[in-house]
């Protein structure tokens, strides 16, 4: 198990954890939704490519409609 901070929360993932298998976990869609990863960016075509690692900070931020 590793721990992580996912939007300021602690929580524990599986070794292996992709950031993919992280939103999934969230119900989340991966077409409206931006991931920071250790402070930076990262793009879609690398989330099932990133591992989570022990000690990572993840901020998953879905876009909110307006006017």
């Amino acid at each position: 198990m590793i721990r992580l901070v996912v939007n300021g929360k602690d929580i524990e993932m599986n070794e292996g954890t992709s950031v993919n298998d992280l939103i999934e976990s969230y119900n989340l869609d991966t077409k409206f939704i931006a991931v920071g990863y250790n402070g930076d960016v990262i793009k879609k075509e690398d989330y099932q490519s990133t591992l989570l690692q022990d000690s990572d900070f993840v901020e998953l931020v879905k876009p909110v409609g307006g006017g």
